[in-house]
């Protein structure tokens, strides 16, 4: 299948620096901040091990939770000792992202090394408050503080990112603005996979929605449905949570467990998803959502529900709470 993308075939990448954004943006365990599950690390090794093996200078630009999901807002560190364990050769760490110290060290690298740079999002431009509240444009966000001084000393950029291919936020969408550009092959498979499936479904085609993320889930339905791609969608986890807590259902998690969008729904309080008029009988966690005739709400633009935290000034806190309020007003029209 032809896709309408460059890839990592459509480049010489010897001697080439490249910068390549992954999604390595992994569970970590609350007490020990150790990470849980790196299976987003291992997904992206074969597109770090085919630039290295080729010659490339490579670059990587991750990020690890966000302010607003602060119990996992750490450094990237740890990262890089897994991936060299995972790659079998060393991938350097710098705690630093766009400043002096790594750009001269983005200099200094040869040919075949690694190099993993600090956490982007310890800078504001790469938070999703940021991405909310500001709402760039991808040329605007080229002028930004990274792009700025990182494209200067880049060949190609590559995105392997495609778990954060939602976002708007430099690193994904403003290098392509400046740099030659192409897929990375996580980024590749899985957009074949997702244009085979949108193209030519195989009848009856039923779509399993889970996760924590419910405003993408909820986009997802309403382009799945109303596109045909989907015959009908079966909710799980905490979408599927949502779903039977809005059409009368009982929780199946010990109070005080919920994650902050769960908690308050279905009750008295104004909670996030109030409205089980608006969604049809059985959509519950494991119902069939996708009759005939069935149409969902959607949001512009999914945003990770959690509002987890402890942002250190009243101006973050403020900023915090505006952006709670209008994530439950999107989640409103979104049922």
């Amino acid at each position: 299948m032809q896709l309408d993308v460059l890839t990592l075939d459509d480049f010489e990448l010897r001697s080439k620096t490249v910068l390549l954004r992954v999604d390595i943006n992994s569970p970590v365990d609350l007490a020990t901040k150790a990470i849980k599950d790196d299976t987003r690390i291992q997904r992206c090794l074969p597109t770090i091990r085919e630039l290295a093996e080729k010659g490339a200078r490579v670059v990587v630009l991750a990020h690890q939770g966000d302010p607003l999901d602060y119990q996992n807002f750490t450094s990237l560190e740890q990262h890089a000792r897994s991936l060299s364990r995972l790659l079998g050769r060393e991938v350097a760490f710098l705690d630093d992202v766009a400043g002096p110290a790594a750009r001269e060290r983005i200099r200094r690298l040869r040919d075949g090394e690694i190099l993993l740079l600090e956490n982007v999002r310890i800078h504001t431009e790469e938070t999703i408050i940021f991405e909310e509240e500001v709402n760039l444009s991808p040329a605007e966000q080229a002028k930004t503080y990274i792009v700025r001084n990182l494209a200067p000393l880049a060949d190609l950029y590559v995105c392997d990112a495609f778990a954060a291919a939602h976002r708007s936020e430099p690193t994904l969408v403003a290098f392509q603005e400046l740099l030659p550009s192409a897929a990375g092959r996580l980024f590749e498979e899985e957009l074949r996979a997702l244009t085979a499936v949108k193209a030519n479904p195989e009848r009856p085609c039923l779509f399993v929605l889970g996760g924590a993320k419910i405003l993408d889930a909820f986009k997802m339905m309403r382009v799945a449905l109303e596109s045909g791609a989907a015959d009908g969608v079966l909710t799980a986890g905490l979408t599927g949570q949502i779903m039977l807590l809005a059409a009368g259902g009982k929780r199946s998690l010990p109070p005080g467990q919920e994650p902050d969008a769960v908690r308050g729904a279905g009750q008295g309080t104004p909670g996030p998803l109030r409205r089980p008029s608006a969604l049809p009988p059985g959509c519950g966690g494991g119902g069939r959502w996708g009759a005939p005739g069935v149409r969902t709400g959607g949001t512009a633009g999914g945003r990770d529900h959690r509002g987890r935290g402890a942002p250190h000034s009243g101006r973050l806190r403020g900023a915090h709470r505006r952006s709670q309020d209008h994530l439950r007003q999107r989640a409103s029209r979104s049922l």
